[in-house]
């Protein structure tokens, strides 16, 4: 794979990391707007389905940053070899 290919899987997975860190924080605010405010049913409906989404896109976070490293050692030992 050549270096810019490389580069550019980095960039990419480095934005997936700020889509799910930005959406864990946006959805873990309203899980907890929902559980101070839990008064009906549907509330507590919605405030599991909110944890999952933050259990979700925190792997998913988790997962690209470690992609996101995978990438950038390999980044690294193509710039080593090529020197």
């Amino acid at each position: 794979m050549s270096e810019e290919a490389v580069k550019e899987k980095v960039r990419f997975y480095t934005e997936m990391v700020k889509l799910g860190a930005i959406t864990s924080i946006t959805v873990g605010g309203g899980g907890v707007s929902l559980l101070l405010n839990m008064d009906s049913g549907l509330k507590a409906i919605l405030f599991l389905l909110s944890i999952l989404l933050v259990l979700s896109s925190a792997i998913f976070t988790v997962s690209s940053f470690l992609k996101a490293l995978d990438y950038m050692k390999e980044l690294e030992r193509l710039n080593k070899g090529g020197k």
